[in-house]
């Protein structure tokens, strides 16, 4: 098939819509949830069989003969380090349907999103140790992967799983050479891919890659189309002077032009690294559950979406878990990564608007309150149960006691200026908030995270600064800082989630960790600017319990939307663990 072909089909697949929708049944004895994921090779699904169990449905569509191949190779491997294949069967409209394990962490490619300077040396040993284990359980039973890549790499209860063997080849003399397909993913492909060469060098070529963008956050070569990245991975040494020993020797050598330069096996390059002592203490002090708590707040920002209009919710698989057609996604990155300097700040600034906006929850989850994600929106099923009238009233009390408490912590010798100039602000933003939450956010689902803090954060600021202007005008006398307070005002009403504290689904009406929250960005918003620290934090500390009273709210509703608890294992969970 040639380059035009195979574009064309990727073209023709993009423009049509999924097979399959919530509640069909392609296959006897499974249920479609939702649509996964889509790419050369055809369609995933996300479906529960009849007895409860979750799985993945890949509906095969196309290359048909290299996909089967592939798991026909691994379809009996048994390993904790390896997304299992559990049968191939002909669906009801005769595709062949791959039945695989459903994985409900994230990718690497999302953690590493998480983490655009790199995971840290720590983080990347351990990876590279796990990831070694499923990769030379594949080289022991003699296939080669041959798509190695961060969107095929998760992270799951502790456990590091290789997954996506549609292009896995068994290893054998007759398979090394005259391929009539060029596979694998450009960032990721060794040099001798390109000539049909195919044996274990190239997967460790490919790890040698990874390692390089755990440490960096950015695979070695990239460029502005993939002919570009190919001649690097040709003809370019790795640079490895940002890259700290023993990984950037390990990785020349993993990286290295000529296979038989490269490391023999992928035990020997692993055990290259933790020869070094520094590594080997450092990762037997680190503790998976650290990753978990990164791993789970990838997925409550994935969201929990329905299906159609079906009123049953599931959770989706990690959003890159299923991901076969990454190739493009993952250049168009590289070239974002080779964008203006202006491109690059702004997509910096989301990130750290992300981050910041996560601490409070993640305090919230170590003294066990509040904190929890809901999801993105949802069917209301019942009224919420305080009346309107009684939520004006509690919002009232609110924007009071928080007036009263951050007056008597204010400076300056007018604490009832102060207490006023609070209160008039908490209102301000609380109608702000509760008026862009009702009447923007349903309209920027689809957008980016970034663009709806700043739509409900600007009318926030808008609100609060014309409620409080007059009075502050008035009593300007009292308060020594007006510009520095306004503006670390608005820069904490630009950081906080509003969308997580006002959706009818979250899983409490008034969160301590929201809470929690607010107080963590005022401070450090207010430390900033060298304002009033107790009025900000005050100002969004009512703000946060305000808009969450007085935005309506649904009891129940996100234990609904939440996914049912796995089905018992059939065995104890160390059966069939190393």
């Amino acid at each position: 098939m040639t380059q035009n072909e195979d574009n064309a089909l990727h073209a023709t697949v993009a423009m049509r819509g999924y097979r399959y929708k919530h509640g069909d049944r392609p296959l006897d004895g499974y249920t479609i949830q939702r649509a996964a994921g889509r790419g050369g090779f055809g369609e995933v699904y996300y479906a529960i069989s009849d007895s409860g169990r979750e799985v993945a449905l890949k509906v095969v569509q196309a290359y048909e003969q290299i996909e089967l191949r592939g798991i026909g190779h691994c379809i009996n491997m048994k390993s904790p380090y390896l997304v299992s294949v559990f049968d191939v069967k002909t669906g009801n409209d005769g595709q062949p349907i791959v039945i695989m394990e459903y994985v409900s962490g994230p990718s690497l490619r999302e953690l590493l999103d998480e983490a655009p300077s790199g995971l840290g040396a720590q983080k990347a040993a351990f990876f590279l140790r796990e990831i070694g284990k499923g990769l030379t359980y594949l080289h022991d039973c003699g296939i080669v992967h041959r798509d190695l890549k961060p969107a095929n790499i998760f992270y799951e209860n502790g456990y590091v799983k290789i997954g996506d063997y549609g292009l896995s080849k068994a290893i054998s003399a007759s398979h090394l050479s005259g391929q009539t397909i060029t596979v694998g993913t450009v960032h990721y492909m060794a040099p001798e891919v390109g000539a049909g060469r195919y044996d274990q060098s190239i997967d460790i070529y490919a790890l040698g890659v990874l390692l390089f963008e755990m440490l960096t956050g950015q695979p070695p070569f990239y460029g502005a189309s993939a002919a570009e990245v190919l001649m690097k991975h040709l003809g370019t040494a790795v640079d490895v002077s940002a890259v700290p020993e023993p990984f950037g020797g390990v990785i020349r050598k993993a990286l290295a032009k000529d296979p038989a330069e490269r490391y023999q096996t992928v035990q020997e390059m692993v055990e290259a690294v933790y020869g070094a002592e520094h590594v080997r203490q450092s990762v037997s002090c680190f503790s998976p559950e650290s990753l978990t708590l990164v791993a789970g707040r990838v997925a409550d920002r994935a969201g929990i979406r329905a299906s159609g209009g079906a009123r049953t919710f599931v959770r989706p698989p990690s959003s890159r878990a299923y991901d076969l057609a990454a190739d493009e996604r993952d250049l168009s990155a590289m070239q974002r990564r080779s964008a203006g300097w202006a491109d690059r700040i702004g997509a910096r600034v989301a990130r750290a608007i992300n981050r910041l906006a996560g601490v409070g929850d993640s305090v919230a989850t170590i003294i066990g309150a509040g904190g929890r994600s809901a999801t993105d929106g949802g069917p209301v099923y019942e009224n919420d149960p305080i009346p309107q009238q009684q939520r004006l009233l509690l919002v009232l009390v609110t924007a009071v006691v928080t007036a009263v408490g951050g007056a008597i912590f204010a400076s300056g010798a007018e604490p009832l200026v102060h207490g006023f100039m609070i209160f008039l602000a908490t209102a301000g933003a609380t109608l702000g908030v509760t008026w862009a939450a009702a009447s923007l956010l349903p309209g920027l689902r689809a957008e980016s995270r970034l663009l709806r803090h700043l739509a409900v954060g600007g009318v926030a600021s808008v609100a609060a600064i014309l409620f409080l202007a007059p009075f502050w005008l008035a009593f300007r006398y009292v308060h020594h800082h007006p510009g520095e307070t306004i503006a670390a005002l608005c820069l904490a009403m630009f950081i906080i989630d509003w969308h997580k504290r006002t959706r009818s689904d979250r899983p409490d009406r008034v969160s301590l960790g929201d809470l929690i929250n607010c107080g963590i960005v005022g401070l450090v918003s207010g430390l900033i600017f060298d304002a009033e620290v107790p009025l900000v934090v005050a100002i969004l500390c009512g703000t946060s319990i305000a808009s969450q009273i007085m935005s309506t709210w649904i009891p129940g509703l996100a234990a609904v939307t939440s996914p049912p608890p796995p089905p018992e294992p059939a065995m104890p969970p160390s059966v069939g663990r190393d």
